[in-house]
């Protein structure tokens, strides 16, 4: 999907965008493949980190966070 970027990793998938209807979006999508394969229950759960006082990216959070473990 356009405009959604996402990171894949032990605990889940994380989505990023500036629109909260994109990420639904790209939600449902994931949620009928899933459907599509035969599976016929699908369990989603979605954390929303909205901020509006300054544009911070997933990676950059990251990095604040291994720059304070160390």
């Amino acid at each position: 999907m356009e405009n959604v970027r996402y990171e894949i990793n032990a605990m889940g998938t994380i989505l990023e965008s500036d629109s909260i209807d994109d990420i639904n979006t790209a939600t449902k999508q994931m949620m009928e493949t899933v459907h599509n394969l035969g599976i016929a229950r699908v369990e989603v759960i979605i954390k929303i980190d909205s901020r509006r006082d300054k544009q911070v990216r997933m990676e950059e959070k990251l990095d604040s966070i291994k720059k304070q473990m160390s």
